[in-house]
């Protein structure tokens, strides 16, 4: 199911448990966090819930990642690092290589951009694709096991991760 806790999907995941036999999964994706919320508003019925988050999960990142991680944390209110935080300054600093290693022109940056191929760093070994995006492109499958806990906008405190499934490019296009 798609949709979000903001508009009744905490509702529908009851109404959906109601009707459904329990041995069919509820699939949905991170509209539904955190996993606090989704207890707070579906009740039991969350216990099991699949959401597909896009990305790599702040704890599974590498070394480099998590030092990064820890040392913002530092700087943050309640030292929260939200998920699009990582890949923000992993972006940043890729642009900042790209720019270093250019001519100052535009092209040049552009150029050096999607030439970008780090072995190491915040998101570890990754590339652009031709529209800037990461590759690969990794979605994190959790499962919501119990309410309570960190109410921040992505948080998946309450959920086991699954699995990291990586769709092929063609899906990406």
């Amino acid at each position: 199911m798609s949709g979000l806790l903001d508009t009744n999907g905490g509702a529908v995941i009851r109404a959906l448990r109601a009707v459904l036999p329990a041995r069919v999964r509820i699939i949905s994706m991170d509209g539904m966090l955190p996993v606090s919320k989704l207890f707070a508003r579906a009740g039991d019925a969350a216990a099991g819930v699949f959401l597909s988050v896009g990305g790599l999960l702040v704890q599974q990142l590498g070394r480099e990642g998590r030092g990064f991680v820890s040392r913002f944390a530092a700087t943050q209110p309640e030292g929260t690092v939200h998920r699009a935080s990582v890949y923000a300054a992993a972006a940043a600093a890729a642009l900042l290589d790209a720019i270093a290693a250019s001519d100052g022109t535009r092209a040049a940056v552009t150029r050096r951009m999607l030439a970008t191929h780090p072995r190491r760093g915040i998101l570890g070994r990754y590339r652009l694709d031709v529209n800037g995006d990461v590759v690969p492109s990794p979605i994190t499958i959790v499962r919501a096991r119990r309410g309570g806990g960190d109410d921040a906008v992505e948080s998946v405190e309450g959920a086991t991760i699954e699995r990291v499934v990586h769709p092929p490019a063609a899906l990406m296009r």
